[in-house]
């Protein structure tokens, strides 16, 4: 049986902080201990000991880096949920969670912003009528288009402009090859992407 950590003569004048450190030094040993320094150590700062906790639980592998990162973000965005959203956004694709477009298109959307992406591009020089793309977009990005003079439901405000564009690409490439076709398809895939060719 241990003796009580205040019979012990080291004991005898320890006062305050000092006493704790000894005394939890004197019964804890592992993660408790280094629980209870970190309990000492934060006083009344309760964020102070929930970051000191992640750091631990993951010294102790209690928690994986990707656990840690999120409860990080919680702790310091707790007063803020967009910042909050951004920055688990960040982590999952820190950690492969998400693709780069996956992250773009989720911080665009949560910022209002506008976003568009082409994920996958087929071109055939040999045969053009078999290239084909996919185009990714968001309601912001409509609305930026319906805000530049497209008009018309979604779908034909986003052709319009595609059809702008592409023009202005056939256009240029009319110049070196005069036969290029200049029809483009626009199907719309059961996943909501619209997909080109």
């Amino acid at each position: 049986m241990k003796i009580p950590f205040k019979f012990l003569p080291a004991s005898w004048g320890l006062k305050g902080k000092s006493r704790a450190i000894a005394e939890a030094e004197y019964n804890y040993t592992g993660y408790e201990l280094k629980k209870k320094l970190a309990e000492i150590d934060a006083g009344i700062e309760k964020d102070k000991l929930e970051r000191a906790m992640i750091d631990i639980d993951l010294e102790y592998k209690l928690i994986d880096q990707y656990a840690a990162d999120n409860r990080i973000a919680d702790l310091e965005n707790r007063n803020d949920e967009t910042a909050l959203i951004l920055a688990r956004l960040q982590i999952d694709l820190n950690h492969s969670k998400i693709t780069q477009q996956d992250y773009e298109r989720k911080t665009a959307d949560l910022k209002g912003e506008p976003y568009m992406a082409m994920p996958k591009i087929s071109w055939d020089p040999v045969d053009p009528s078999k290239t084909y793309f996919e185009l990714d977009y968001n309601e912001a990005f409509v609305r930026y288009l319906e805000g530049n003079g497209y008009t018309g439901n979604e779908e034909d405000v986003i052709n319009r402009w595609l059809n702008d564009v592409c023009s202005s690409i056939l256009d240029e490439m009319a110049a070196d090859q005069p036969d290029f076709i200049r029809t483009v398809r626009t199907v719309r895939r059961d996943d909501g992407k619209t997909e080109h060719s």
